[in-house]
Order: C-alpha cells, then structure tokens, then sequence
C-alpha cells in the first residue's frame, strides 16, 4: 500500500494572495464608484438647493403673505360672520307657507291695506266695498289657523268709512 496519501490538498500561498488581492480590488472599485455617485448627487443638490436660493424664496414667500393678510383676515371675519347668520337664521321660525295661505285666500274686492308682524303677532288690515267678501275672508282664515295651528285669531276692529269697511284681524302663531 501507499503510505504517503496526503488528504488534505496543497495550496499554493500565491494563488491566494492574488485573489484576496481582486477581491479586494473589486470591492475598491465598487466603493469608488459608489462615493463618485454620491459626491455628484450631494454637488447638484448643493446647486440646485443653495442656502441663498433657499432663503430668497422664504422671504419671497413671507412677503407675498404680508401683502395677502389682511385679505385673509377679513375673509376669516366675513366667514365666522356668515356662520352666525346662518345660524341665527336656522334657529328661526318659517312663517312664509302660513302668510302665503293667508295671501292666497283673498277674495275678489279685498284688498290688503296693511300688514304687520312682530314677536309672532301678525295684524292685517282688509278694506272692502262689502262686508260678504270680508266674512268669506275671515272664514278662509279660521280654516287656515286651523291648518297650521295658530294659538288666537281675533276680530281687532270692523269700522265703515268712506271708503268702504275696515277690517283688522289679529293672530298669534305658536311659540
């Protein structure tokens, strides 16, 4: 038998200094490459993003908002006041499709000489040549209190003049 069987293999020391040296030569390489890169990429950016341009634009920027402030102030004012409005306007209660019924049922020879509202309270004054048109009114009326549930219908005053006859009816809308 042989008894000089060597198992474990024989390297040469130059082979693998030479290629410890590539590789080491090529991770060099990559990492010039990649500082190039980002020394080019850091150099437009300093460019393109000085500090100088930078603040010029600031102060182009804080100077057209000066000019805009007041603008913006009264548009912040004239805002807030619309929304109080409105909210005093929602908060209000809708009396024109009851006045509209009232208005509606004005007979032929009736006209409607005043009207007044306050606090509720609505007055209206009717002028007419005959009392029949004015109690086709007044019954007209009733029914249409009826209908939106008005708390009192009254008789104010029935006065004849010159003219003709004076009604005034007075009625009290619920709160």
């Amino acid at each position: 038998m042989y008894n000089e069987i060597n198992l474990v293999t024989n390297k040469d020391s130059s082979s693998i200094k030479r290629s410890r040296l590539g590789k080491v030569r090529k991770v060099s390489y990559l990492l010039l490459f990649t500082i190039a890169v980002f020394s080019v990429l850091i150099f437009i950016i300093n460019i393109r993003y000085s500090v100088n341009s930078v603040r010029q634009k600031q102060n182009s920027v804080m100077n057209n908002l000066s000019l805009y402030n007041d603008n913006i102030v009264k548009i912040i004012f004239l805002n807030l006041r619309l929304v109080d409005i409105n909210s005093i306007t929602s908060g209000r209660t809708n009396y024109q499709n009851t006045l509209e019924k009232f208005f509606a049922n004005v007979p032929a020879g009736v006209e409607v000489q005043a009207f007044s509202m306050d606090n509720g309270k609505l007055n209206i004054t009717l002028v007419s040549n005959s009392l029949l048109s004015l109690n086709e009114y007044l019954n007209e009326s009733l029914k249409v209190a009826d209908e939106e549930g008005l708390s009192d219908v009254r008789l104010a005053s029935l006065t004849s003049q010159s003219s003709g006859y004076v009604m005034i009816i007075g009625m009290t809308f619920n709160p």
